[in-house]
């Protein structure tokens, strides 16, 4: 995670970190009312009692404390620091916890959807990680740290705090004549350093940081209920995440999870549960998986990115193509299909594809443009793609009509050195099996150009009317996963 700039100068390095806005008065003016936090592309959370329905309208700012369109890199003290335009989006639809009392501001929480998603290629509008899945839930709290602004560095940062007694900040907001709704969805954190901290507003993230494989990451913990989270005076009162994931994850349109245990609040300190880095090892060490070390968890299934004339993009390096030809004079090949590349010498590809008839199959892996295949007219001349040729095609047996897929061995490794080939991960552990994508995402090709489009899942009977609808008449042997373009879930 790199700092950008703002464009009045400020340092901006919490790219999940919103601002909720309004304009009221006869000038129109934007003002900041709450912050948020982005979570996906679609989604943000914050403080429920900044949304009341008092008619007037709100957008997510994103990227910034202010409205910009900026986009130019400056050198400061010997590092390159770059602006990028912010994002100022309107909100499809508020989703409120439906325990929220704003007498008492118990369960203080709502979802917000977005109308279209955030443009979260460029690096100063990222999502924090959330506890999805319960293997990465655990109630302890370490290594965390709150949004904060501070004025002599300039910068929006984190500040460390440290958790506070729950029973003493009880007695303190209790003697001040405050009455709180705590039913351990609540706990109290303070700064450990008071040097030149600057509270934000309500909602202010409070993010821990992790070990997430070779990388640290930052999950979201809680948000900051009174704006007050940089005081010192009496502890600030934080909404604990982890009692609110199954709704957030349940309420999610586009991100649908099977449903988590239990959550312990986060004053009981339990041991965290086995990292999947572990699993994976133990599983290879067990009698008949030793095939599984052809395949690294460490670098596989991680997207790159590349420049394009509209910015930043994301590609999926793991998608190549199969090509053929009919007969061995013919002077160029013809895209078969797409494939999909699982480890530094195996892919995948429809089965239909390798049972034509064909003298010669070889796979085109990476960024590939026949006009510029060294892509010197767009960038600086370098190779970004690998011709490799088939050893070996291993089609299912006939006997196996549901396994419509073929594996392809490669006569030589994939080229990991290029950026833009890497494999995908494939779940091998239980514990990453879901009868419920979190996402999926579909891959097209368009003249050796990869388009991909995010797609929602639907059950069996929406399927089955959905094709319907379109004249098609399809009879499913079993159950099927079916899926349809996200954008086109509400049509």
């Amino acid at each position: 995670m790199r700092p950008t700039l703002l464009s009045d100068g400020n340092i901006w390095t919490l790219p999940w970190l919103g601002f909720v806005i309004f304009s009221q008065g006869s000038d129109n003016t934007p003002n900041r009312r709450c912050t948020v936090t982005l979570i996906s592309d679609w989604y943000a959370i914050g403080p429920a009692h900044c949304f009341d329905n008092d008619g007037i309208e709100r957008w997510i700012l994103l990227g910034g404390d202010s409205e910009s369109s900026s986009s130019q890199c400056f050198n400061r003290n010997g590092s390159s620091l770059c602006t990028y335009p912010t994002q100022t989006l309107q909100i499809e639809r508020i989703i409120t916890h439906p325990k929220y009392d704003s007498n008492s501001l118990g369960d203080n929480i709502v979802l917000i959807e977005l109308l279209n998603a955030a443009n979260t290629t460029l690096p100063n509008v990222r999502p924090i990680c959330i506890a999805a899945t319960p293997e990465l839930r655990t109630a302890q709290m370490i290594n965390l740290s709150v949004a904060s602004f501070a004025s002599q560095a300039s910068s929006y940062r984190s500040e460390a705090v440290s958790l506070v007694n729950t029973d003493y900040c009880k007695t303190q907001y209790a003697d001040l004549g405050f009455t709180i709704n705590w039913k351990n969805k609540r706990f109290c954190a303070e700064i450990t350093e008071d040097e030149s901290c600057s509270s934000l507003r309500s909602g202010t993230p409070l993010q821990e940081l992790r070990s997430f494989g070779d990388t640290s990451r930052y999950f979201l913990r809680g948000f900051e209920l009174f704006g007050r989270a940089c005081a010192t005076e009496i502890p600030p009162v934080y909404n604990n995440i982890d009692e609110y994931l199954d709704w957030i994850l349940y309420n999610m349109r586009y991100n649908i999870l099977e449903t988590a245990g239990p959550v312990e609040p986060a004053s009981i300190a339990s041991a965290p549960k086995q990292s999947l880095d572990e699993a994976w090892e133990a599983l290879q060490q067990q009698p008949g998986k030793e095939n599984l070390r052809l395949f690294n968890m460490a670098t596989c299934g991680l997207p790159t990115t590349r420049n394009q004339n509209l910015g930043r993009v994301t590609i999926l390096p793991w998608v190549g193509f199969f090509q053929g030809a009919e007969n061995v004079t013919d002077e160029a090949s013809l895209t078969r299909s797409l494939v999909v590349l699982i480890s530094e010498w195996y892919a995948i590809v429809p089965k239909r594809t390798v049972t034509n008839n064909m003298s010669w199959r070889l796979l085109i892996l990476g960024k590939y443009n026949p006009d510029d295949p060294t892509n010197c007219y767009t960038s600086t001349c370098e190779i970004t793609h690998q011709m490799v040729e088939i050893k070996n095609v291993i089609v299912p047996p006939i006997d196996h009509p549901r396994q419509v897929l073929a594996l392809i061995e490669l006569l030589e490794p994939a080229n990991f050195k290029l950026p833009y080939i890497r494999p995908i991960c494939l779940p091998f552990m239980q514990q990453l099996w879901r009868n419920k994508p979190t996402e999926v995402t579909i891959a097209s090709n368009r003249e050796f150009t990869i388009v991909s489009k995010k797609l929602t899942m639907i059950d069996y009977l929406n399927c089955q009317q959905r094709l319907l609808l379109a004249t098609h008449l399809v009879k499913f042997d079993g159950d099927f996963p079916c899926a349809i373009e996200a954008e086109k879930f509400r049509q």
